[in-house]
């Protein structure tokens, strides 16, 4: 996630419980692997986040299908 943390976040501080920096990888993994959908990329994050501790740091868990 450090190569994402550069990315700016037009979010609304303080409303969002999931990191940019977090989502992106996820995202782009989960197409990697063979994904399709925002609920793929929620199970993606969900079912690999913790093999993926370096990448992802996910403080609130994985992000809900409707936040990708």
């Amino acid at each position: 996630s450090q190569y994402f943390r550069g990315i700016e976040d037009p979010r609304v501080q303080g409303r969002c419980r999931h990191l940019l920096s977090d989502i992106l990888p996820a995202a782009l993994c989960t197409y990697l692997t063979g994904g399709v959908d925002y609920q793929d990329m929620h199970l993606f994050a969900k079912d690999r986040g913790k093999q993926l501790q370096g990448l992802l740091e996910l403080p609130n868990g994985a992000p809900p299908a409707d936040t990708f």
